[in-house]
Order: structure tokens, then sequence, then C-alpha cells
């Protein structure tokens, strides 16, 4: 079977996940293939925006790229597509421009990370230089919402008054669909700061420290790295 069939059958997968008339979200975790990789999967990008847009979807996030290969777990693409529903998904999957532009994408990547994801877009955002990823594995009796209400929360508070906070909606994967590596977090989101100064004296503070403890009865793992906003 090749790579686009199997891809219109993760789109049909995703409809049992999602149901059919709601807004769809989906989670894109890219490797590029080689040097020149990134040249083609970015090309991909730039022919699939007016594709996507003709059905009604369009970026949810913007375009984050890794800034350190240190990390065990580092995409070098990361972003989050936001479809009007399964069928805008489908729509845009089985269109004839969409199919001519596919190879692109299999070129471009060498891996892929697909899956559906909820969205909590309750905080407020903030835009500035400096951009963190937050990756969080949550423990198996602890909820998203206890998590938010003991951590995320507080964290708001404190980002606040280092001139920092969101950057993004907070996505919640439902699973991995697609690639060679399960999507273990649970919880995706991205912070902000002016600039690295704030950021340093955020990471400094004793209020982040005392929160910080309530974590071991929360997470399981997380990752946290800096990251870079990438234009198409």
């Amino acid at each position: 079977m090749n790579a686009f069939k199997t891809l219109i059958l993760l789109v049909i997968a995703t409809l049992f996940l999602n149901g059919c008339t709601s807004k769809l979200h989906m989670l894109n975790l890219i490797w590029y293939d080689g040097k020149d990789g990134k040249t083609t999967f970015h090309e991909y990008l730039k022919r699939a925006n007016p594709i996507a847009a003709k059905h009604g979807a369009h970026l949810h996030s913007e375009l984050y790229a890794s800034t350190n290969e240190t990390f065990e777990f580092n995409p070098d693409l990361l972003f989050v597509v936001q479809y009007p529903s399964f069928g805008g998904m489908f729509s845009v999957l089985t269109d004839d421009e969409f199919e001519e532009i596919f190879e692109l994408r299999a070129k471009g990547a060498k891996r892929k990370i697909l899956t559906s994801c909820d969205v909590d877009d309750s905080f407020p955002t903030v835009d500035g230089k400096i951009a963190i990823l937050n990756m969080v594995d949550l423990k198996w009796n602890v909820s998203y919402e206890t998590y938010k209400k003991d951590y995320l929360e507080p964290l708001q508070i404190i980002a606040s008054q280092y001139s920092g906070g969101l950057r993004t909606a907070i996505y919640l994967p439902k699973l991995s669909v697609q690639g060679n590596m399960a999507m273990d977090a649970d919880v995706i989101f991205v912070q902000s700061f002016i600039d690295e100064n704030a950021y340093s004296a955020y990471l400094d503070s004793q209020e982040l420290h005392s929160l910080e403890k309530n974590l071991v009865n929360l997470i399981g793992e997380k990752v946290v790295q800096p990251i870079k906003t990438t234009l198409l």
C-alpha cells in the first residue's frame, strides 16, 4: 500500500475518534529526510496551504523548529492544523491537487507522527522572543483537569510575573497513528517570554521551584526545550 492510501486510511480512522462535524485538530511532528528534506517538505507546505484553505483548513499554531539536536525527543518541525470537520480533512486529502504534491511530503520527511488532539484555549496567550516547548506525560491516574488546576493555572500566574505565559493553546494528543514511535505526551504547550533575561528570572524563581515539587505526584516524564518559530 502506498503512502497516500495509508494517509487516507488514517483519516478514516480519525473519524471514529472525532466524529464527522466538530472541528478537527491534527498535530504534526516531522523529522526531515537528509540535507534536502527541509527544502522539500517546506515546498510541500507552501503548495498545500492554498489547497487546505480552499476547504476551510488552516494552521492553528505557528511552525516550530528545533534549536538543539541533543534532546532525546527532537522533531525538526512541530505544527497543528485545524480542519472545519472530518469531512473538511477528507476533502483536502482527496483533492486532486493535493495528491499531486503528496510525493513531496513523502520525500521530505523520513519520519512523521500525526495524531488528532483536543485543544484547551482557555488561557490568554503572549508573544515573546523566547519559545519553550513542553511535552508532558501524565501519570495514569491523573486527569488533565487535575493537572490544569494543580499546575498549569498557578504556572501561568508565575510566568506572567516574568513577562511570560502561553504562546499557543494547549494541545492534548489522543494517540499516535503514524510513524515508528509512540506519542507518549498527554499534554503539549509552548511557553513564551519577552527575552532571555525574563526566562532566566522565571527559571530561578522560588515560586516556580515550589510549584515544581508538586509535579512528582502528577507526571511521569516531561520534555522542556527551547524552540524557534519558522516561516515557510
